[in-house]
């Protein structure tokens, strides 16, 4: 199988979390740092422990501003100067973030979009121009095909063993 049918496979959960990975080293690659992209990270790695509507809404209402930014609204300038001195143009990292949040976001009020999912993810990763993908198969088990295309679950040892990529990558 193909890395491409690999990733295709996974849930929408576990395509973001290999995409958020490919960020968090892509912003590293670049030097690119800010409270605003911190928040932004620790927002995203918080949507795999969400369960049900009494988490959902609140984590939903906390949304930082990147999300914002992803969904069509203005760049903070703090960050828009973070981007001038790492050398990466707004459309560009636009595409990144826009495309990291679309992977789970287009599916939460209506059924999972595995198309639409899979083209998000395509295109982060490639306005990122990485040269290769976190390791996937800690996300296996979670694949489209179960819990209508979230996947199954992460226990809380698969969450924290998830986590512990961060600091390898």
């Amino acid at each position: 199988m193909s890395l491409e049918e690999e990733v295709r496979n996974l849930s929408l959960t576990g395509r973001m979390i290999v995409c958020l990975l490919a960020f968090e080293e892509f912003c590293k690659d670049h030097c690119l740092a800010s409270p605003e992209i911190d928040e932004f990270i620790d927002y995203m790695w918080k949507w795999p422990l969400i369960e049900g509507p009494d988490q959902f809404d609140p984590w939903i209402k906390s949304s930082p501003t990147l999300i914002d930014f992803a969904l069509g609204g203005e760049l903070p300038e703090s960050v828009r100067r973070k981007l001038v001195d790492s050398n990466i143009e707004e459309h560009r990292f636009r595409n990144v973030i826009e495309g990291l949040v679309e992977i789970i976001w287009s599916s939460f009020w209506g059924a999972s979009e595995d198309s639409q999912s899979y083209e998000s993810f395509q295109k982060s990763i490639k306005s990122m121009k990485i040269e290769s993908l976190p390791p996937i198969t800690p996300f296996k088990f979670s694949r489209f095909k179960d819990n209508g295309g979230w996947g199954e679950k992460p226990s809380l040892i698969d969450y924290e063993y998830w986590q512990k990529l961060r600091c390898s990558a």
